[in-house]
Formats: C-alpha cells, structure tokens, sequence
C-alpha cells in the first residue's frame, strides 16, 4: 500500500511538473492578446451612396457605439451600416460630428456592451516606432498589417502620420495602433503632398479624442441632413470675393448647400404680439432687465417678415468701487428682422446706451440678403458669402418659439455662429427634455409686459427644458410645451394672443 500511494504521488506531482514545465509557446502572447483585442472593436463601414455603396473602416470608442471612421467614407451617404467582428450589423444612426479638413467622423450606433478600443496618446510616438493597422481593404475584414513610423508631416496645419504601413481601398478610418493595443491614429486618405506618391497616411488621435468626449452625449445629425458632397479643395472661400458662382459653402467641419432652412416647420404668425419680461440676477452683483416683443410686418418692399425687439436694462445693484452709482448702467437695443418672401434675409440692429457715462455708446448693423453678408459697424464694414435662408444667431428662439406643438426630440437649423464676424454658418441643434407643470405670470386682458408695475395672474401651464447647441456652447432655457415656445425663464410677465389662456 505504502508502495501503491506513492506511485500515486509520484504520478499526480509528475503531472504537476509537466504542466508547469509546458512550452511558452503554447499561452498567447501580450501582444496576441492586444491584436485580438483590437481585432475585436474593430469595424467595417459600408455607407449608401446615389451612385452606388462604399466601404471602410472604423473603431469602436463607447460601449454604447461611439465609432470612429474617415470623413470621406461617410460623407454624401443617405445611409450606412456598421459590422462588427461577430457579424453582427447595425444602423448608423447619425453623426455626431464631422471634421472634413482633417478627414474623421464620428458615428452613432443602437449599441451596448460593445468591445472598445484602448486609446493611447499621439504625442508619445516617436518616428521608427511600429505600428500595426486593423481594417477591411478590399472589404477583406479585420485585416492586420505593420510597418513603422516614417515621419511626421505637417499638412495644411494639421499634424500627420507617415507610415510603412501598406493601406488599399477600404482601409480608411481604421485604427493604427502600437504593439500594446493603444490605438494612436487613423487611416487616412485623400492626404496629398506636393511630389510624392504611394505614401501612407494616419491622423494622430489626440484630434479625435477632443471629439469624442464633446460627442459622447450628443444628439446624432442623421446622414441624410448632412448628404451633401464633400467639399473640394478648390471650393470658393467663405469670404472670398468672387462668390457668383457659389453652390456650397465650406464651414470647416461640414458642406453647407447654397440654400438652407427652406423646410423649417415653422409658422412664425404664432408670434404676433407675443411680449415676456424677464429678470434675472447675476452672481456679479447687477440685475439685468428684459423686455421681448414679437410682431409681424412688412418690409419696404412688401415682403412680410417678422421682428424680435429686445431691451436689455443693466441695473447696477450698489455704489462701485470705480465710482459708478447704483441704479441703471447700460441700456441694449436688439432688433432682429426676418423676412419670410423671396429673396430670403434678415436684419439685426444692435444698440448699446451707456447711462452712468463710463462706459461710451456702441452699436452695428448685421444684413443678411439671398447669399451675401454685410456687417456695418462705427469701426469697419465686412462683406461675405453665406448661403441663402440661413439666420442670424439672435433668430433662433424665434425659429423654436414658432415650431408646431408636437416637439421634435432634436430640432436643427442653420444659424451664423455670432451676430459679428466671421459671419460662420454652423448647425445648431436645439433638444427638448423634461417635460413638468409651472407656474406663468400671464398678462391681465388689456394690459402688456412693459414698464415695472406688471398686472398678472399666475396660471400653470406646461414647459420643456430646451438645450441649444452652437459650435462649442450649450445653453438651457425654458420653452412653453405649446406654441408659442418662447423661453419663460426668469419670467416676470407674459403676454400671449393667440388663444391666450389668461384672457
């Protein structure tokens, strides 16, 4: 017996060793392990054109199907689908945002649970490094290829990557990645250099990675708002001077058609006589007053348009250590005009009054008529090219306030990004949320919202949340649920006409 056991032991120990002693080769490697990885959240982009579909690559960033791909692969798409490494295929829902001169998107899916890509910095690659490239050319998917950093090249005042990599149709968007599976660039293509051929290219990640976190909670612009062509390099300039033949405009980050919100649903009549008074008390110690007045017209010529008047009053709270008394400080004057015939345009008058006399008066005036721009102030006069139907950034609550009542969960409009220069047409995004019951102070039958001493009575009525999105600025407001949506924040007193509930 005693004989018998330790055979036994011998055998059962024996087995041990051998396992420990089994060759390395047989484990996966780290960077196996990382290329599997990679492999994993890498996808295939098959995009929907007029004349026919496309293929390339992309990365997977979120979970819930954040996914980077070339902005050429995606742009003119009316549709797209995304593939992942299990075969699975999802819609492309939209497009968070888009970069044409640096050549990236990035795109929403319906996913969750989605394998990622681990991101490294571009900054710490240095030239002779390898790298490793996943993607589908050919259509051929999950594809691995290597080869080093060439150089680093400087392109039109973007930063890219000049790789050894070999890349063929179908490789654009795809991740470039280090040995460890930290992804630190794109495939690109389209990236020329004056007397060079078959060189390769990849953009450094840290320009998607700004991106990314700004679009994480974004709203998505479905593809076919934005199925425009990609604009060329020889595309006339935004401010350039021989516009006559202007059919697109290149905003930097999106091709904008030659005419623009000519399908708002919209019926800017529900504004007529519309006045709110506001207050609102910022944290540096003043109290600004607001007088908003709705009203529709005609221009000189007839066409009929539709105004926004707003004064501003800046009350200064207390004595100043600069000497200012308290009481009022400056006075702003906001006139905004949109004319809704043909030709299409819209004026803004701005005027600014200084009352305690240390500060001087200042004002200018912004038109805006079919595709031209002019901007008249005491100082200079600027003229550009826009396209024709887009408005003045002041006009956007009215655009809102004049929607039907069944809300949209996101509302798009082109808009210029400030009411001064550069007079730059971007996409505003307006998303409505959280609807609740709160408590209106509408005007009394036969009074209005001027002057101090308002006569209202409070009336619940029903309001969202709307959070407008313009380039880098997020504001919230708070709209009335039913038409007219104008912004009742800090409201002291509103006037409404049209089916008024307080009359």
């Amino acid at each position: 017996m005693r004989l018998r056991y330790g055979l036994l032991w011998c055998a059962a120990n024996t087995g041990v060793l051998m396992a420990q002693q089994r060759p390395v080769k047989d484990r996966p490697s780290p960077e196996t392990s990382a290329i599997a990885a990679l492999r994993r959240a890498t996808v295939t982009v098959v995009a929907t054109l007029p004349d026919g579909q496309a293929t390339g690559s992309g990365f997977i960033l979120t979970s819930q199907g954040l996914i980077a791909t070339a902005a050429h692969v995606i742009r003119g798409a009316k549709s797209a689908s995304v593939k992942l490494q299990s075969g699975e295929t999802f819609d492309v829902q939209g497009i968070a945002a888009i970069d044409d001169a640096r050549d990236f998107a990035l795109v929403r899916i319906a996913g969750f649970g989605l394998p990622t890509v681990a991101l490294g910095n571009s900054e710490d690659v240095d030239v002779g490094r390898r790298l490793i490239a996943v993607g589908a050319p050919l259509g051929l998917d999950a594809t691995v290829s290597d080869g080093l950093l060439s150089g680093m090249r400087l392109v039109d005042g973007t930063k890219v990557y000049q790789i050894s990599i070999p890349v063929s149709p179908g490789s654009s968007g795809g991740p470039v990645a280090t040995d460890e599976g930290k992804v630190v660039a794109m495939v690109v293509r389209g990236v020329e250099v004056e007397g060079a051929e078959n060189l390769n290219f990849a953009l450094p990640i840290n320009y998607l990675r700004g991106q990314a976190a700004l679009a994480a909670d974004k709203t998505p612009i479905p593809l076919v708002q934005l199925s425009h062509p990609r604009p060329s390099s020889t595309a006339p300039s935004l401010l350039g001077d021989d516009q006559s033949s202007l059919r697109s405009v290149d905003s930097g980050s999106a091709s904008i058609p030659a005419v623009v919100n000519d399908s708002l649903p919209v019926d800017w009549h529900a504004l007529e006589g519309v006045q709110v008074a506001t207050e609102a008390k910022p944290e540096n110690g003043m109290r600004v007053t607001s007088v908003s007045d709705f009203a529709l017209g005609r221009a000189p010529g007839g066409a009929p348009t539709v105004e926004n008047h707003v004064t501003n009053v800046w009350w200064q709270s207390a004595d100043s250590w600069l000497s200012d008394k308290g009481g009022q400080w400056y006075r702003d004057e906001l006139r905004t005009v949109v004319r809704l015939g043909q030709p299409r345009g819209a004026e803004v008058f701005f005027q600014r009054t200084a009352v305690s006399g240390r500060a001087e008066g200042r004002g200018f005036e912004l038109r805006v008529a079919a595709d031209t721009v002019v901007l008249d102030s005491a100082w200079n006069q600027h003229t550009g090219h826009v396209p024709e139907g887009v408005l003045p950034i002041s006009a956007l609550d009215m655009a809102v306030a004049a929607l039907p009542n069944t809300l949209p969960g996101s509302f798009y409009v082109w808009v210029l990004e400030k009411n001064g220069w550069p007079a730059k047409p971007v996409w505003a995004r307006v998303d409505f949320s959280r609807r609740r019951d709160m408590e209106i102070p509408i005007a009394k039958a036969g009074t209005d919202c001027s002057g101090t001493d308002f006569k209202t009575k409070s009336l619940v009525m029903e309001v969202m949340d709307a959070t407008a999105t313009v380039g880098a600025r997020t504001v919230t407001s708070v709209v009335l649920a039913q038409r007219p949506h104008i912004n009742v924040m800090n409201a002291k007193c509103v006037r409404l006409v049209d089916g008024d509930p307080g009359r």
